[in-house]
């Protein structure tokens, strides 16, 4: 398993783009995945941003991919039901890009803890308390807690086509997205496709997520709903217990 860290971006990249991180950033992280396992294909597996840039990925590069696994992917935004996606639809991205360049990580921790104050406010630290002497929930919640703060800045150009081309004009489910020259079709992709969402996701609703079954041209496709949040999807031991090990089971049966 290859894991790609994004490094923080600077004042310098604030010009860097989806085109950029698709066709460069990923395409030689994969290449470079390739040349060392000495395969031809790989298993693509991504969550959020990280989901809807590994679909772009797949439909320009599909040729080196064998699946595609995405979590809580923004695919279809007229359909998201989240304040999230309320606030994106009524930003003016073009004056906040152009004012601040790339987006501060704090901000947008703010944002979504404004989301839901009391719980990301409060009572999580009831609960610790509450929890104190139980090993396991501590260090549970101090993994969580890490992560959560571990938020890296949006660099200012992606931000832009990611509020102002996926959430304000949808482009990306309508198939008129483009990165540089090259438009992103959904249709095209026909590999192995997983697509996984949260029932009570607050960030990306599953309403959002799961029309991408819809829109590609796999036949081999699935989606997984699990009775969680954003979060639990990944960081958490409802995702240990519960969705980790179907998602095992899924790649283990495509990947011989």
């Amino acid at each position: 398993v290859y894991l790609i860290d994004w490094k923080p971006p600077t004042a310098a990249d604030k010009y860097v783009s989806f085109d950029d991180y698709v066709n460069c950033y990923i395409d030689d992280c994969v290449n470079t995945v390739l040349k060392k396992t000495k395969v031809d294909k790989l298993t693509l597996h991504g969550y959020c941003m990280g989901a809807t840039m590994s679909t772009m990925y797949t439909t320009l590069h599909q040729e080196k991919v064998r699946n595609l696994a995405v979590i809580a992917p923004v695919v279809d935004t007229e359909k998201d039901t989240t304040v999230i996606g309320n606030l994106a639809k009524n930003m003016d991205v073009n004056k906040m890009v152009n004012i601040i360049g790339n987006l501060p990580a704090e901000q947008l921790y703010a944002c979504y803890s404004a989301l839901k104050p009391f719980k990301q406010g409060v009572n999580k630290y009831f609960n610790l308390v509450q929890n104190i002497d139980n090993d396991q929930f501590v260090g549970n919640f101090l993994r969580i807690e890490k992560w959560l703060y571990d938020t890296p800045p949006i660099a200012g150009e992606t931000f832009r086509q990611w509020i102002g081309d996926i959430y304000q004009k949808n482009l990306f489910v309508k198939n008129e997205l483009k990165l540089g020259s090259e438009l992103i079709d959904l249709s095209r992709i026909k590999v192995p496709l997983l697509n996984i969402v949260a029932d009570e996701d607050h960030l990306v609703s599953p309403q959002c997520s799961a029309p991408l079954n819809d829109v590609v041209s796999s036949t081999d496709k699935r989606l997984m709903r699990f009775h969680t949040g954003h979060v639990g999807l990944i960081a958490s031991l409802y995702s240990q217990n519960n969705v980790l090990p179907k998602v095992g089971q899924w790649l283990k049966a495509r990947s011989q």
